[in-house]
Order: C-alpha cells, then sequence, then structure tokens
C-alpha cells in the first residue's frame, strides 16, 4: 500500500512539471489517476439491517428500505415508518517513507459525515385497494480523500568554470493537498400491493444524481545552482498549480419486484432495468 501510494505522488509530481502546458498528454496523465472506474459504485438499497443480509433481504423486505431493494414487500408494512441512517468518519495520522534517500511526510487529517439514507414509508387506498406507497434517499457511495504531503530533495552538483570547479546544491521543494469529496445518490418512488394470494407486487424508479470533485494544490520550488563566476542562479523557479476534476453524474432506471410470503417459506423474483449512468465531467489546471 505504502509503494503504491509513494508512486502516486510521484505521479503528481510528473503532473506537476508539466502542467502548465495544458496538452492532452496532460489531461491524459490527471484521467488516469481520478477516473471514475477506481469508485466503488453500489446500486442497492441501504439499511445496515439489509445490508448485512445480502441478497438474502430480497425475499424479506419488509421495513422502511424495501422500496430501494424489493418494492413487492413492502405490502406488509401496517404503519407509516420513517427511518434515518448517518454516517461519519475521521481519518487521522501521519508517516514517512523514503524514495532514493529523499523523505517524503504524508499527513491524513480531515472528516466526512453524511446522511447515508432517508426512508419513508406510508400505507393508502386507491379506490378501496390497498397500497403502500415509499420514498427513498439512499447514498450509493462517498468519496472522501484529504491528504498532505511535503517532499524535499537536495542534490550535489558540480559546476564548472574554466579550470575551477564549484560544488553547489540544487533543491525541489512540493508542498500539496489533495483532496476529494461527494458521491453518488439515488431517490426513489415506488408503490406496492397485493397481487393474488400470498403474492404480492411492487415498482419503483431510481433517479441517480450526485457529483465528485477531486483537487490538488500544489506549491513547488526549484533551486537551480549559482555559477560563480558570474553569480548568477540558474533555475529558480516556483509553481503554484490547481487541478480541479468534477464529475457530475445522473441516471434513472426502474426496479420490478414479486414477493411470495407463505408459511414457512418465502421467495422473490426482482428485475433493474438497464441504464447508462451517464458522466458530465469538466477538468481544469491553473
Amino acid at each position: 500500500m505504502k509503494k503504491s501510494l509513494i508512486a502516486f505522488l510521484f505521479v503528481i509530481f510528473a503532473i506537476s512539471t508539466v502542467s502548465y502546458a495544458q496538452s492532452e498528454q496532460d489531461i491524459d496523465l490527471i484521467e488516469s489517476a481520478t477516473s471514475y472506474n477506481f469508485y466503488n459504485f453500489d446500486f442497492v438499497g441501504s439499511g445496515a439491517r439489509a445490508k448485512g443480509m445480502g441478497n438474502a433481504f430480497l425475499a424479506i423486505s419488509n421495513d422502511a428500505t424495501s422500496g430501494a431493494w424489493n418494492p413487492a414487500g413492502m405490502f406488509e408494512i401496517e404503519k407509516s415508518v420513517i427511518s434515518l441512517n448517518y454516517s461519519s468518519l475521521s481519518p487521522s495520522g501521519n508517516s514517512t517513507s523514503l524514495f532514493n534517500s529523499n523523505p517524503i511526510t504524508i499527513d491524513h487529517s480531515g472528516s466526512i459525515g453524511e446522511i447515508s439514507s432517508f426512508n419513508f414509508v406510508s400505507p393508502l387506498r386507491i379506490k378501496g385497494h390497498p397500497f403502500v406507497f415509499s420514498a427513498n434517499l439512499t447514498r450509493n457511495f462517498d468519496n472522501f480523500t484529504n491528504i498532505k504531503y511535503q517532499s524535499s530533495i537536495t542534490r550535489l552538483n558540480i559546476v564548472p568554470a574554466g579550470v575551477v570547479v564549484y560544488f553547489d546544491t540544487v533543491g525541489f521543494d512540493v508542498n500539496a493537498e489533495i483532496k476529494s469529496t461527494g458521491g453518488l445518490n439515488s431517490i426513489n418512488f415506488g408503490m406496492g400491493t397485493r397481487f393474488y394470494g400470498n403474492v404480492s407486487f411492487g415498482a419503483a424508479v431510481n433517479i441517480y444524481t450526485g457529483h465528485t470533485l477531486y483537487e490538488i494544490l500544489q506549491t513547488a520550488t526549484t533551486d537551480g545552482p549559482t555559477w560563480r563566476v558570474t553569480a548568477r542562479q540558474f533555475g529558480a523557479i516556483d509553481q503554484y498549480i490547481t487541478i480541479r476534476d468534477t464529475n457530475k453524474f445522473s441516471g434513472t432506471n426502474v426496479t420490478l419486484g414479486l414477493k411470495y410470503n407463505g408459511e414457512r417459506t418465502s421467495g422473490a423474483l426482482v428485475i433493474r432495468t438497464p441504464f447508462e449512468l451517464s458522466e458530465n465531467r469538466e477538468q481544469a489546471i491553473y
């Protein structure tokens, strides 16, 4: 893990040295580090009980989260229910690594807190026939990173000046903060009713929305060698670089569910229609 992180940081170094050019190659480098392919998409519902049971919950699906799992199961709910789940994370710690005898100091900090789900279920009658209506908000995934790192590289450089050779140092200091926030939400509206006997039917519309922001704030200072003859310094450069990568997601699909609830056994059939999760991506380098 530590080797992977070090390799990632030096990829960022490579980006910073050429980012001012804003070429297609630079964008490709950033895309390789921020692609949504690294996100852990999870399109199922929420709830600690349901998550703990895995897909077996599809055959039960009898609590406030039912609309996001199997809307057919919520027909068994006999009164209005509201549930709310909140999740938080506060990472901390720091470490120092050596790369070719050069120290890299890494600091992890920050915190994230999000409503992971909000669920509402209520029975109602339409022309005398019983239905159960549900509205669910589910946080499908969170993306959070807050890392500060500092690296300092000093090398001895030989500066020839006629028959005299001078020794001078070349310094390279990098200070950066990497931030990554955001996530994907699904809004679910569903309805369930009795189909026949012990068989119930339900349908739900799932609307996916959300965005992520990946940001790098970096300062880099290069202190080049000094030519002693003219007392001029070569390559003294200060860079201030900001990289922002924003992804906005959208998509819609439908969940159809059947549930059989017998005295000894229960079973379910759930179909989620295919859909495209669209991404609107914006990248900027300053």
